[in-house]
C-alpha cells in the first residue's frame, strides 16, 4: 500500500440518502484520486451506512472499481470506533492494492489519519503537523512512502 485514503461521506437527507451536494462534492475530487491511482491497484471500503455506501457507489463508479463493506468503518453516536480493528483491517488487506480508500464518518476522518501515521508509518505527531479533516464529500490521502498528507476537495 503506497496511499490510504479516508473518505468523509457525502452530505446526506433525513432518509439518509446521499443528496446531490453530497454525490457532486466527491465527484469534484474524484479525478485527483483517480491521478493518484494512476493505473494501480484501488481497493474500496464503505461503511455500511447508507450514506456512506452511496459515497462509495459514487466513487465506485467513477474509478471503474467495485467496493466492499464493512461494518467497522460505521463510527457514529450509535457505532463505537473500533480504531485497533481498522488498523487490523488495513493491515490484513494492505498487500492487496497500491492505495486503499476507506470511506467513513467523522469520527475516523477526525483523528484517524494522526494515529495512522504515528503509530504505522512511526511519524512523530509534531512532525506529522495537522492532518487536514475532511468535511462531507471530501477526503485526505496519506502518501505512505512520502509521509505526507494530502487534501482531495
Amino acid at each position: 500500500m503506497n496511499f490510504l485514503v479516508i473518505v468523509h461521506h457525502g452530505d446526506y437527507d433525513e432518509q439518509h440518502q446521499i443528496t446531490k451536494k453530497g454525490r457532486s462534492n466527491i465527484l469534484g475530487w474524484v479525478q485527483q484520486l483517480r491521478d493518484l491511482i494512476d493505473g494501480n491497484r484501488a481497493l474500496l471500503l464503505s461503511s455500511t451506512a447508507k450514506r456512506a455506501s452511496q459515497s462509495a457507489q459514487v466513487i465506485a463508479e467513477s474509478l471503474g472499481v467495485p467496493f466492499e463493506e464493512h461494518e467497522i468503518l460505521w463510527a457514529d453516536y450509535m457505532h463505537s470506533e473500533d480504531t485497533k480493528g481498522l488498523m487490523a483491517l488495513i493491515d490484513k488487506r494492505k498487500d492487496e492494492a497500491e492505495i486503499i480508500i476507506l470511506v467513513t464518518h467523522l469520527a475516523y476522518v477526525d483523528r484517524f489519519p494522526l494515529r495512522f501515521a504515528r503509530d504505522v508509518l512511526a511519524i512523530p505527531v509534531p512532525d506529522a503537523g495537522h492532518a487536514p479533516i475532511p468535511l462531507s464529500g471530501e477526503a485526505v490521502a496519506i502518501d505512505c512512502l512520502k509521509k505526507r498528507f494530502l487534501q482531495l476537495r
